[in-house]
């Protein structure tokens, strides 16, 4: 039995006993009585994990006579009754307090506030709590002291308004991280005066955030786990009603602690919260949908990636992020947007590498997108501060040469003081940092010679060789740009069920030659930055833990992108682009969203689905007009792929307008490229391009020199006009299947032609005139047409002059 004289000592009563009958127990002797600690100001009993926290104040060591006493915390943790233990409890070493917590005096008596179910000494001049979590997490909250009657005579000599705005002291409370070796201080401007000096905060641990409560103020969020820096502090302050205010909100409510249970499962203290001025007891929980009326009413940035932060690591619900996205979408030109998918990016990606990983690689990767310790400002709308939070370092941590404390460490029971031990012993890691991946790929990708040095895996031999490449190119044309039809009926996914059907241009299976290289990037970055840290890895396992990022990466770039085409793109309607139709305001609307999804990749140097360029561009062309279509494209947002391309021709007519349009588009594909999509556009321009590009590569290609001469020879005969006859070539060159009276040029010009490329065919397959594959059939036709517009060309020419 622990006995505590205020200010005076603690006693430790050890009462031996024995049993009376079945149920009863008495006292086989006299009590022997301990002294564990002398005079302190401050203490608390924690009776689910059976620590004793003490605050008492002394001098440093080493400090001179003259220096003042300064706080220090000190823990005793009582070990159960029956184990092998040789004392009672163990003793932690103290922590030093850098927070101005006044020593008691020994004149004044001290006044003690009634709550009941208290856990700790009710001193009304001092509120101060420990929490812990089984995860490592040890805080040690304090309310800095309200303003006071002060009696100074400096006071007294200066002007009123400033003896008054020297007494109106603004709430502020402190939190010592012992965890991370630092505090966080808060100071709320907008709580002062006698406001100040009645409010009684209260501190506990929900799920892995502190919790700070003062009824009819504010509720505040602490991110301080033991896994992460801290940042990301949910401050909310236009509060509604809460169930602690009574009939008169002036009254003061003394909030404690409430354990209704000790199941196994407890994680720490401040599961309930009892009220002892109504004697109602309440279980803490955060409510997802007051987190979304937040993200929606507040003013500041910060605030709302917090929210947003804790909806994806810790809230878990798809429907959550769902409501928070469409708020996002109510204002898709601000700024603030982008930086919130890229946290959201950063997060999911971190949590879905969580349930793989163990917490020594889990430390090495990012888990937010901000910069941790830096605090937080909340405001008001018209600019009012409402709560500013700072980060400092500790002056002095925490000594862990302990005895004990190296023994719990070395033990494989996974409890606090052993987590504790871990955090504080570990040294400090760089965490990788994709920006870092983007701004390498920026450099790499100005010489297209360096791509070659990156590895890039190779799909396995014969995998879709058998197809031509043309129709291989309508397919995927067809699926990114049109919806499925005849889709298999299954049990919808938990996403699916949200967030609706994935859009096909999310489920291509193709890959882009350019992400493959950035993820190769990506891969060999991460395993440098592994490979300084898991020194007992080996390489293979290095690599595939670098190469599970990845993917997890674009799996996360997947999903964000589902959610803004889920709340944007209304009906199945959306994944259908018609070029030939001009763009509605819903689909303005959404490519601006996805520009900025975009732009959220490529800031953090997130991979994206091959599909996503051939919808995004399609979905530029509708709704940009076509020279700023063309400044998007120059300037790298939007890509031509021939999946587009193909688009465009079959959707877009062949009038001379539409025409130039294909033709300048086209021209922005590479030479293979450019020649494919000619081949599938029946068009005197296309087959005059492609029968150039034919018959120069058949004249220019190095063969056996005819009797005639060589090759530069008969190309020089064929552009002299009226100096080429039939009898120039061998009459079994001569081609037989030309219909109509003779044109001996023709016939000369397709001799040269079959020689240089022996094995053309006379008609394409299945009796198709197309140019693929060539056939002399169409080089013939484009030779003629070609003529025929060169021929009235220069007759207009000359009807000009």
């Amino acid at each position: 039995m622990l006995v505590f004289l205020h200010k005076e000592a603690v006693g430790l009563y050890h009462i031996p006993l024995a049993r009376m009958g079945d149920k009863g127990v008495i006292m086989r002797g006299q009590p022997k009585t301990e002294i564990i600690f002398h005079k302190f100001s401050w203490c608390q009993w924690d009776t689910h994990h059976q620590r004793l926290h003490l605050l008492y104040h002394r001098k440093p060591i080493g400090e001179s006579g003259e220096a003042p006493a300064r706080p220090f915390v000190k823990c005793f943790q009582f070990n159960p009754v029956g184990t092998s233990h040789d004392k009672p409890f163990h003793v932690l070493p103290d922590v030093r307090m850098d927070l101005p917590i006044p020593p008691p005096s020994s004149k004044s008596n001290s006044s003690y506030l009634d709550i009941r179910l208290c856990n700790s000494i009710p001193d009304s001049s001092l509120n101060m709590m420990v929490l812990t979590h089984p995860n490592g997490t040890y805080c040690v909250c304090y309310q800095h002291p309200g303003p006071g009657p002060r009696k100074s005579t400096a006071n007294k000599k200066k002007p009123r308004k400033e003896r008054s705005s020297s007494a109106d002291t603004a709430l502020k409370y402190s939190v010592c991280m012992l965890h991370h070796g630092s505090y966080l201080h808060c100071h709320l401007p907008n709580i002062t005066g006698e406001a100040a000096q009645k409010a009684r905060l209260f501190f506990g641990v929900i799920y892995d955030y502190l919790l700070v409560y003062l009824p009819g103020h504010f509720i505040h969020l602490l991110n301080v786990s033991a896994e992460f820096e801290p940042c990301h502090h949910i401050l909310w302050h236009d509060t509604p009603s809460h169930p602690t205010i009574g009939p008169d909100e002036s009254d003061v409510h003394h909030l404690s602690h409430f354990i209704k249970d000790r199941p196994a499962t407890v994680s720490g203290t401040g599961t309930y919260m009892y009220d002892s001025s109504l004697g109602r007891a309440y279980k803490l929980s955060i409510d997802n949908a007051c987190l979304v009326d937040l993200f929606a009413e507040c003013y500041m940035p910060s605030t709302r990636l917090a929210v947003l932060h804790y909806a994806v690591i810790h809230a878990k619900d798809l429907a959550v992020l769902k409501k928070l996205i469409s708020f996002l979408c109510n204002d898709i030109t601000s700024p603030e947007v982008q930086k919130l998918m890229v946290e959201f990016l950063v997060a999911s990606t971190y949590y879905a590498l969580k349930k793989q990983l163990n917490r020594d690689q889990m430390k090495l990767f990012t888990f937010t997108a901000c910069d941790t310790g830096r605090g937080q400002l909340e405001k008001t709308r018209s600019g009012v501060k409402l709560a500013q939070i700072t980060c400092s370092p500790m002056k002095q941590k925490l000594d862990l040469s302990s005895q004990w404390l190296r023994e719990k460490s070395r033990q494989t029971m996974d409890d606090m003081w052993t987590n504790l031990h871990y955090h504080m012993s570990s040294a400090h890691v760089t965490r990788f940092d994709s920006r870092n991946v983007q701004k390498a790929w920026t450099e790499l990708s100005k010489d297209p010679d360096n791509l070659k040095l990156l590895h890039v895996p190779v799909p396995a031999a014969g995998s879709g060789r058998k197809e031509s490449v043309l129709r291989r190119l309508s397919r995927r044309a067809k699926s990114a740009l049109s919806p499925k039809t005849g889709r298999k009926t299954t049990t919808l996914s938990r996403t699916d069920a949200v967030l609706g059907s994935t859009p096909p241009f999310l489920e291509h299976a193709d890959t882009n030659l350019m992400e493959e290289h950035k993820n190769a990037l990506t891969t060999e970055k991460l395993s440098q930055h592994l490979s300084v840290y898991l020194t007992k890895d080996p390489k293979g396992k290095i690599h595939n833990l670098a190469t599970e990022y990845v993917a997890c990466q674009l799996q996360q770039s997947k999903q964000l992108c589902h959610l803004l085409w889920s709340v944007m793109a209304h009906g199945t309607e959306a994944t259908h682009i018609r070029l030939s139709v001009k763009g509605s305001l819903q689909d303005e609307d959404l490519f601006q969203l996805l520009e900025r999804y975009y732009f959220a990749t490529q800031e953090i140097g997130y991979p994206i689905s091959p599909g996503f360029h051939s919808y995004f561009t399609a979905l530029g062309f509708r709704c940009l007009d076509f020279r700023l279509f063309q400044q998007y494209v120059d300037a790298g947002v939007l890509q031509i792929t021939t999946e587009f391309v193909l688009q465009l021709i079959e959707d877009l007519p062949d009038d001379p307008e539409h025409c130039n349009i294909k033709y300048q588009v086209i021209s922005k594909l590479s030479k293979e490229e450019a020649v494919l999509c000619c081949q599938s556009w029946d068009h005197p321009i296309s087959a005059k391009w492609l029968s150039e590009r034919y018959v120069a590569s058949c004249l220019t290609e190095e063969h056996t020199t005819h009797r005639h001469g060589n090759k530069e020879e008969r190309f020089s005969l064929l552009t002299t006009s009226g100096s080429l006859s039939i009898g120039s070539v061998d009459s079994s060159m001569v081609d037989v299947h030309t219909s109509g009276p003779p044109f001996p040029p023709l016939a000369t010009f397709m001799a040269l032609v079959k020689e240089g490329d022996p094995h053309l065919p006379e008609i394409g397959a299945h009796g198709s005139r197309r140019a693929y594959p060539m056939n002399s059939t169409f080089l013939r036709e484009a030779a003629m047409s070609y003529s025929s517009i060169d021929r009235s060309s220069r007759e207009a020419s000359s009807r000009v002059h």
